[in-house]
Parts: C-alpha cells; structure tokens; sequence
C-alpha cells in the first residue's frame, strides 16, 4: 500500500524535523557541559517530530551541534536532559512524547508524502503503528496478520518487510491483540473491534 492510500484512512504527512542551521559546536553534547541550548533543542524536536525514537532524536540534535557520529555517552547525556515524564521505554525501544500527548490515548500515524522522508520502522513508535495498524484492518473490515504487516509497512515507505522487521510488527500485533485493540482469530486474521 502507498502512503498516499493511507492517508485516506487518516493518516498524517510525516514532516520531519527541519535542521535549520548549526547551533553551536559538538561541546554543547559532551556530558561534562551542561548547555541550556541542548534542552532547548531537544524540546523543538519533540515539538516537530513527536513521538521520536530516542537515538533518532539525539542525533537530530547532536547534528544542530555540528556532530555526525554520536557515541553512546553523549547520547546517554543528551537523553538526560530531558524533563521527567518525556521518555517512555517499551521492549520496543525507547520514544519521547511531547508533554501535551498521553501516550495511552494517541490515535494519529504518520507517513512519508511522496516517498521522500521516511523513518526507519524502529523510529516509529508502537502506538503509532498500532494505530496504522487499526486504521488498516478497519478499511479492510478483516485481514490476515501477515498482509497487515506488508501493507502497514508500506504505508510506512519501506519497499521490503526484512525478517526484523516482521517480528516487530508482529510484536506490536501481539500488543494490540493483548490489549483489545485488535481482535484474532485462530485463523490468522485481525480486525477492529466495533465501537
């Protein structure tokens, strides 16, 4: 499935972060400096990109910074700097939510426009490709878990479900089959269940 489809079901244009202009130099990200303007950035790329994948969301802001490459010490750092409450760690990964959005109730997904600007699957947050999820199988009343997965996907902009990213989507299924979101049966299918 394009993404252009999936906007039809209520998905939203991904628009990523926009790095503007360098901020300062690479010392601004070194745990040993404390740098008002590291926080400062990391909240505009909450803003504009949240929920963000933590590791994508220091780079983003190690490169205000001047940095290519991050270490995990700086990133460790940067992640510190973050106001209590943010972060949100599943066996998913790790994503930063904006103060303003409760994880448990988010409802939008977001895909690339024009195939440009995708995200990695692991970027995208569970709850955000759960929704997808739903969105899918909603439209096509009921569907085989496997095609969920592949239509998902490319509704994300990828071009190919690799083994990894599979078991991911197939772990967030499991979420939503636990959690009630989704409904299986012992056929293999999903669906939404009614309202």
């Amino acid at each position: 499935m394009q993404p252009s489809t999936m906007l039809t079901m209520g998905a939203q244009a991904y628009v990523p972060y926009a790095l503007v202009s360098q901020l300062g130099d690479p010392t601004h990200c070194d745990p040993d400096y404390y740098s008002p303007s590291l926080g400062r950035v990391l909240l505009e790329i909450i803003d504009a990109e949240g929920p963000v994948e933590g590791r994508r969301l220091a780079r983003l802001a190690a490169k205000r910074f001047g940095l290519d490459k991050l270490h995990t010490k700086r990133e460790v750092h940067m992640m510190k700097q973050l106001p209590p409450g943010l972060t949100r760690k599943t066996r998913l990964g790790t994503y930063v939510w904006a103060a303003s959005v409760d994880p448990a109730k988010y409802t939008n997904f977001r895909v690339p426009i024009n195939g440009t600007q995708t995200r990695k699957l692991e970027e995208i947050s569970p709850e955000e490709t759960l929704n997808a999820m739903r969105a899918v199988t909603r439209s096509a009343m009921s569907i085989e878990i496997e095609e969920l997965c592949r239509v998902v996907a490319g509704g994300f902009g990828m071009r190919r479900v690799t083994a990894s990213m599979q078991e991911r989507l197939k772990a967030i299924v499991a979420v939503g089959l636990a959690s009630g979101a989704l409904l299986g049966d012992a056929g293999g299918y999903v669906r939404v269940p009614a309202t």
